[in-house]
C-alpha cells in the first residue's frame, strides 16, 4: 500500500493509471485522502521516541538556500552571503 502512495507521489501519474501489482487504485487513493500514511508515521515515531525515553518534538529547523533560476519567472534577489543572484527556497525539516 505504501510503495503504490510513493508511486503516486514519486510519478505523479493518475491513479487509474498505477500498476496492476499494486492494491486496486481506490482504496490507495482513500489511505492517501484520509491520512493514514501521517497517522502510521507519526503513530510509530511516538513508539519510537517514547522507548528511546525521548521527549516529543517541540520545534522544527529552518533553512534556506538560494538557486539560480534559468529564465522562469520567480522572485529574484542577490544572497550576498553566496554572491548568488536567482530565488530562495525553503527548506523544512524535523
Amino acid at each position: 500500500m505504501l510503495n503504490a502512495i510513493f508511486y503516486i507521489t514519486q510519478s505523479g501519474c493518475p491513479w487509474r493509471l498505477m500498476p496492476h501489482e499494486f492494491p486496486h487504485w481506490r482504496l490507495v487513493a482513500k489511505w492517501q485522502n484520509e491520512g493514514v500514511w501521517e497517522k502510521l508515521n507519526a503513530a510509530l515515531r511516538d513508539r519510537v521516541r517514547t522507548k528511546a525515553e525521548k521527549k516529543a518534538p517541540t520545534a522544527a529547523a529552518l533553512d534556506s538556500q538560494s538557486v539560480k533560476t534559468a529564465g522562469q519567472r520567480a522572485e529574484r534577489g542577490f544572497d550576498a552571503g553566496t554572491n548568488v543572484f536567482g530565488a530562495k527556497m525553503a527548506l523544512f525539516g524535523r
